[in-house]
């Protein structure tokens, strides 16, 4: 019955005399009260062995990890002014936050984990940390997830520190572990470009790059909208007529190509000749579409 055994650690802490044991049963208290999940109990507990300063270095990360865990701000800074008080090695705030989320990730064994405290040790710290530099630490440590990417990517983009965030997104997309990982990352780097940057010619190049390569159908609408704010329609409608005639495409897969050429052609480059051209291949698979005969008959 861990309840019983709390009464008995408060009379062990009372009667210790030695620093050493006393500090041990203290621990061990807090840890019974965390294990019948009194947080609060084994939080004013974890206070008082900092303001005693009865702590040593070795018993540091039980704490550290504890308000990690519970997001608790202000214990976080007062055990981190405590730890360099009493060690030798004096460290910055930026090695503090990389050893806590190595910590983490040791103990818990979860990238998850890692990634859902990263934010609030980010923001904890206004040290001018570098999300890039933070992310080669995570590559080079071995503990780096997808998740922690997104969380240190937003984090960057709140801050608006996009192109430090692009520069951590090309780092993913150089070791990606495929090409369609590699396209993921790219098409991040394109929506930053497009959405925070509003570089819009760079963004629908980088944009063309992920779409030539993918070929994917329900990225169209997506490379239209890169292609209007970026006045780019006949690049667009090239590559989209090159597709025409070198991919393996389904009748279905045509008819799109085909209709979204015919709107390019007609709202944005106003070709006549090639709009009607692409709206009669539309016509041969929908000769029952009365509406669409009648606007054929228009350009007659």
């Amino acid at each position: 019955n861990i309840e019983g055994q709390i009464p008995i650690y408060q009379y062990l802490v009372e009667q210790a005399q030695e620093s050493s044991k006393k500090r041990d049963y203290i621990l061990k208290l807090a840890q019974k009260y965390r294990e019948i999940h009194q947080n609060q109990k084994a939080k004013e507990i974890y206070i008082q062995t900092i303001q005693q300063k009865i702590l040593n270095l070795q018993n540091i990360s039980i704490l550290e990890l504890f308000f990690i865990e519970t997001e608790d701000n202000n214990a976080l800074n007062e055990l981190y002014q405590f730890s360099q008080q009493i060690s030798s090695e004096k460290t910055d705030s930026i090695t503090f936050i990389r050893k806590q989320i190595l910590l983490l990730d040791q103990k818990f064994h979860k990238h998850e984990d890692a990634a859902q405290k990263t934010i609030f040790l980010f923001q904890k710290f206004d040290s001018g940390i570098s999300v890039k530099d933070l992310l080669l630490d995570f590559l080079n440590r071995g503990i780096f997830s997808k998740q922690i990417a997104e969380i240190l990517s937003a984090q960057a983009i709140e801050s608006k520190h996009y192109h430090e965030a692009i520069q951590m997104y090309e780092i993913l997309s150089s070791i990606a572990k495929d090409d369609n990982e590699k396209l993921e990352f790219q098409k991040k780097i394109t929506t930053i470009k497009h959405q925070n940057l509003e570089d819009f010619e760079q963004a629908f190049l980088s944009g063309l790059s992920v779409f030539k390569s993918q070929k994917d159908f329900d990225d169209l609408d997506w490379i239209t909208e890169l292609a209007d704010d970026a006045a780019g329609f006949s690049e667009l409608a090239k590559i989209l007529e090159e597709m025409l005639l070198t991919a393996t495409l389904s009748d279905a897969e045509k008819l799109l190509l085909h209709s979204k050429l015919a709107a390019i052609y007609d709202d944005n480059l106003k070709s006549t000749q090639k709009t009607l051209s692409h709206l009669i291949e539309v016509y041969r698979s929908q000769q029952h579409d009365t509406r669409l005969f009648e606007k054929i008959a228009t350009f007659y």
